[in-house]
């Protein structure tokens, strides 16, 4: 705590997986993969955020603002996006073809960055606090779900989130 009513918090996360078992495994439409050496899905190898949060006394209770900064890598979502170079060209179930662009995307999500403010007021029993989650409104995706068939990918995009949310603790102070 850099003052006594400001608090600062960082982490990173880094995660290096692989798949070491050599099965093939058989996905939707006949394809058969292997996934032996392969990262496991739904796995960012780089994680990290920063925090900023300032607290003072109002009304003999508190109130804050708090400032965030996300980051995270890409990640394969599901075991289809993750083999997705193995399953170029036809099925063999049922002549679909699975094209895929420069960057894997979007069977690979893109890295993303995302800032989130936030401010509140606590009392003894009630949490209020007004939210902007992707302050820049800034296009990112934390996944894509592979739905073979006429639906194609469905994309997950996160747009500005603008909300309040009132919380109450029974039974005591938080």
């Amino acid at each position: 705590m850099p003052a006594n009513d400001l608090t600062l918090s960082a982490s990173l996360g880094w995660l290096d997986t692989e798949i070491t078992q050599a099965d093939l495994v058989e996905l939707t439409g006949g394809f058969q993969v292997d996934l032996k050496g392969l990262e496991l899905p739904k796995a960012p190898r780089l994680t990290a955020s920063l925090a900023g949060e300032y607290r003072w006394a109002m009304a003999d209770n508190d109130a804050w603002v708090r400032l965030e900064y996300i980051r995270r890598d890409g990640q394969y979502s599901d075991i289809e996006g993750l083999t997705n170079k193995q399953t170029r060209g036809p099925s063999p179930n049922q002549g679909l073809v699975r094209p895929v662009g420069p960057g894997e995307f979007p069977y690979l999500s893109p890295d993303y960055s995302v800032i989130n403010l936030r401010a509140g007021y606590d009392t003894e029993n009630i949490q209020v606090v007004l939210y902007v989650q992707n302050l820049a409104d800034k296009e990112y995706y934390t996944g894509t779900q592979e739905n073979f068939g006429a639906s194609g990918i469905r994309l997950r995009p996160h747009p500005r989130t603008i909300g309040i949310s009132v919380g109450y603790m029974v039974g005591g102070a938080r």
